[in-house]
């Protein structure tokens, strides 16, 4: 997949109308829309005040604690403006989920949780580490 300006943002490993998911060539798995942009991932914050998602940063798993996902896997946290990955990845490549408590949800704006949940901790990852341009400018081309 490469942008307009024919900088390549990874290898397509599958598409549909309404995305695309590559390996970037640093080796992260990421989703993409179309026009370049992704869309932003349920992540748990551990404080809330002011209308505002602070402290550590939690992809949601969705489940009890315990899930499992490939550690080089790149998502976008609207609360951030940035892409995070996990923090913590096994020597295997996997990331386990792990309990905490959150304060406040980004789902894609930030407000208030306030309960137990379980989820990947998470950390923030430029674009130059991911192996992404800086900018990325549509239309985007499958090559």
């Amino acid at each position: 997949m490469v942008d307009k300006n024919g900088n390549v943002l990874g290898k397509v490993s599958t598409a549909t109308n309404y995305g695309f998911t590559i390996v970037t060539s640093a080796g992260y798995l990421m989703d993409m829309q179309w026009d370049g942009t992704c869309y932003p991932a349920q992540v748990y914050f551990t404080t809330f005040s002011g209308g505002v998602c602070g402290g550590t940063a939690y992809l949601n798993d969705g489940s009890g604690g315990g899930a499992v996902i490939w550690g080089k896997t790149a998502y976008w946290v609207g609360s951030k403006n940035s892409f995070m990955v996990p923090s913590t990845v096994e020597t295997s490549g996997i990331s386990l989920s792990v309990p905490f408590y959150a304060a406040g949800i980004d789902n894609p704006t930030c407000g208030g949780a306030g309960n137990d949940a379980n989820g990947w901790l998470l950390k923030t990852i430029t674009n130059s580490e991911l192996g992404l341009p800086t900018t990325i400018t549509a239309p985007l081309v499958l090559q």
